[in-house]
C-alpha cells in the first residue's frame, strides 16, 4: 500500500502542466475510485470534460481503485445513516440482506430510499472530502517541486523549451540518415 503511494505521487509530479491541472485531475480520479461503479473510461471524459490533467486522473484513479471502496463503506454508511436519520445497524443489515435474496430485493422500494440513497450520499460527502484533502497536498507537493527545481537550476521551468532541447539530443537512426542524404543529393 506504502508503496504504491508513493508510486503515485512519484508519477504525479513527473507530469508537465500546469499544477492546478495536475492536482485537479488526480483529486477527480480519486474521487471517481472511491465512488462504486466508476473507473478509467468515466475519469477519462470527466477529465476532458473539465479540461483537467487526464492522466492525472486515470493515476488517481488507478491509485484509488475499488477495493477503496470497502474501505470507505463503513465510513460512507456512518455519514449517511447520520443524515438520513436511519440506523447504521439497519442498513448494514438491509445491505447484507439485499446481496443474500439476490436480484428479487434489488429493485425494491426498501433498498433504494433506506439503504441506497443514504449509501451514495455518505459516499459522495466521504469521497469529496478526502479528494479535496488530496488536492491540496498535490497541489502543495507539485508547487514545493518546482519551487526546488528552479532554485536548482536557476531558471524558470518550460516545458516547451525542455521538449525542444530533448528533440534536439534524439539521434536520427542511421536508415534515416542514408536516406536524408539520398534525397538531398537527387535534388542537386
Amino acid at each position: 500500500m506504502f508503496q504504491k503511494t508513493k508510486s503515485f505521487f512519484r508519477k504525479i509530479l513527473l507530469i508537465h502542466d500546469s499544477p492546478k491541472k495536475i492536482a485537479g485531475g488526480a483529486a477527480l480520479g480519486v474521487f471517481l475510485g472511491m465512488m462504486p461503479g466508476e473507473g478509467v473510461l468515466s475519469t477519462i471524459v470527466l477529465s476532458s470534460l473539465f479540461r483537467l490533467n487526464r492522466l492525472a486522473a486515470v493515476a488517481g484513479v488507478l491509485a484509488t481503485n475499488m477495493w477503496t471502496t470497502f474501505i470507505v463503506l463503513p465510513l460512507a454508511a456512518i455519514l449517511g445513516s447520520w443524515i438520513f436519520r436511519v440506523s447504521y445497524q439497519n442498513l448494514i443489515s438491509e445491505f447484507g440482506d439485499a446481496f443474500n435474496n439476490g436480484w428479487k430485493a434489488f429493485f425494491t422500494e426498501t433498498l433504494i430510499f433506506h439503504v441506497a440513497i443514504p449509501l451514495i450520499v455518505g459516499f459522495l460527502i466521504v469521497s469529496f472530502l478526502i479528494s479535496g484533502f488530496f488536492y491540496y497536498l498535490i497541489l502543495f507537493l507539485i508547487k514545493k517541486e518546482k519551487v526546488s527545481l528552479t532554485a536548482e537550476s536557476g531558471k524558470i521551468f518550460d516545458a516547451k523549451e525542455s521538449l525542444g532541447k530533448i528533440k534536439k539530443r534524439l539521434p536520427i537512426p542511421k536508415k534515416l540518415r542514408k536516406k536524408t542524404r539520398i534525397q538531398t543529393e537527387e535534388k542537386l
